[in-house]
């Protein structure tokens, strides 16, 4: 979400990509082929989501938009990922009928570009926001992703309030 004033003219998704090539192409070749990806760490992700998101009611951009934004930048990314902890903790802080309309929207493309590749691994921080939503919001959703994974993680098929 454009600001107006000083650094009006900041993408802060393009600084993150930059950040993701610098860091791909900076580390030895045995730190790469790890096959984990560099956390862009809490504050950054925390700032993107801030400058991103607005942290004005007024600016505030919608949260699947926000949410489906962040993804496809992750999704795209060689060598770096968001903090998830802070996307969590961030979608914590918007209301309840945004927070549905998110897992809604998350929901229903879930088989699709982006959110496909971001949900099909479940232990990714995609998944487990959108179980948790799901948990809190949408009981089908959940029971759902969980018997549809089970057989990759077990810990699925505990109910959520054991877990």
């Amino acid at each position: 979400m454009r600001k107006s004033g000083v650094g009006a003219d900041l993408d802060f998704f393009e600084r993150v990509r930059s950040i993701d090539k610098d860091l791909t192409q900076c580390f030895p070749d045995y730190l790469r082929s790890s096959g984990e990806p560099l956390v862009l760490g809490a504050h950054a992700t925390g700032c993107l989501l801030d400058w991103e998101g607005g942290v004005g009611r007024e600016s505030r951009r919608r949260l699947f938009d926000l949410l489906d934004q962040l993804c496809r930048l992750e999704m795209s990314l060689r060598g770096t990922t968001l903090d998830h902890g802070e996307v969590k903790r961030y979608v914590s802080k918007r209301s309840a009928d945004e927070q549905r309309e998110a897992l809604r929207a998350i929901y229903n493309a879930r088989d699709s570009g982006h959110w496909a590749k971001a949900l099909e691994k479940e232990r990714s921080g995609w998944f487990h926001l959108v179980l948790e939503l799901g948990r809190r919001w949408d009981k089908t959703v959940h029971a759902e992703l969980s018997v549809a994974n089970v057989s990759k993680n077990w810990r699925l098929a505990v109910p959520s309030s054991a877990r």
